[in-house]
């Protein structure tokens, strides 16, 4: 539940600028932002697009960066917090063993084994550890941990079947305390003698959990807080790369523009050596030929108007209404 809430975290942190810029109009107008491009609809817009796909190649890489070095850490943690807790087992069954080896006769496990002397094992250790004869618990250095329901008072019988059955030297469970879980370790102890009746010690790493659960939320916030400032920093660079990418198309629809207005003068300027130079010149080029085209007709028009003013012969034209349109002088002496 911790990953996929830290992933979660990173997957909705670029929110709130993709929000924002979805708020805004940045088309023609070259990206300043006022107030009213903020309360004006925002409809499609190419810079957007280039926008976004820069901030999400960007910020997708960077989530996943975070979210793997967050687990890694935690794992990193989980895995000292093992191997501390089976070498304070490991330590602490030695102690166990070496003290039930010195009984002297008459003694009995179950006049040994206290709970006295398991606080006395912990100190040492500096871990709390429980001890089971058989299926029940035999002393503990937290009785409390049983009175209150937090660890069971009877041999688990996964615990029984890796240790006793499988003969393995480690078996390893979790449980639950509260919104978190936490790690209980057991290895089996050799008894004096010829028992038969296998014994278990146990440690629960219950402080050691919840202060490594602390560390990594400590983590989590601060991978989160370089996640924002490198969102930040990727928003503020890729806004104006996106109006660097995008400057030419604007400049061609302003260009388009005052093309239909009729000002066939109009020429675009670029350093871009790519496709968008070939997308230029092939507008300048188109405008260069609508000029042409429109000086020949004009020139093509005077001609045939000084023609008809100076013929002798009157010519009138109509329109479909039947109105005249154009009379030559000729034809006003008519």
């Amino acid at each position: 539940v911790q990953w996929l809430r830290l992933l979660l975290a990173c997957l909705l942190l670029p929110l709130p600028p993709v929000l924002l810029l979805l708020l805004l109009r940045l088309t023609g107008g070259g990206g300043r932002l006022s107030p009213r491009l903020l309360l004006s609809p925002a409809g499609p817009s190419y810079y957007r697009k280039i926008l976004a796909a820069l901030l999400a190649v960007v910020n997708l890489p960077l989530g996943l960066l975070s979210f793997l070095v967050t687990r890694t850490m935690g794992n990193s943690l989980e895995d000292q917090l093992r191997a501390q807790g089976q070498q304070s087992l490991n330590a602490a069954r030695r102690l166990v063993e070496d003290f039930l080896s010195t009984l002297d006769q008459g003694e009995t496990l179950e006049d040994v084994l206290s709970d006295d002397f398991l606080i006395w094992v912990s100190r040492l250790v500096d871990q709390d550890v429980n001890i089971y004869l058989g299926s029940t618990l035999a002393a503990t250095s937290r009785r409390e941990l049983f009175s209150i329901g937090l660890l069971p008072d009877r041999l688990e019988g996964p615990v029984y079947l890796d240790l006793d059955v499988r003969g393995r030297t480690f078996h390893e469970s979790r449980r639950s305390l509260g919104s978190g879980r936490y790690l209980v370790l057991s290895t089996p102890v050799q008894l004096p003698g010829s028992s038969l009746m296998p014994a278990v010690l146990s440690t629960p790493l219950m402080a050691q959990q919840q202060q490594a659960d602390r560390s990594l939320a400590q983590l989590n916030g601060s991978v989160l807080l370089a996640f924002f400032l490198l969102l930040v920093i990727a928003l503020l660079v890729t806004w104006p790369l996106a109006q660097r990418i995008t400057a030419p198309i604007r400049t061609l629809v302003q260009g388009t523009s005052r093309i239909a207005e009729g000002r066939l003068d109009t020429r675009i300027e670029t350093r871009s050596r790519d496709e968008i130079k070939t997308l230029v010149d092939a507008f300048n080029t188109m405008a260069a030929n609508l000029q042409t085209q429109r000086e020949a007709l004009e020139r093509r028009r005077d001609y045939i108007e000084k023609i008809l003013a100076n013929a002798a012969t009157g010519v009138i034209s109509l329109n479909e209404q039947g109105r005249i349109t154009t009379i030559n002088p000729a034809g006003l002496r008519l």
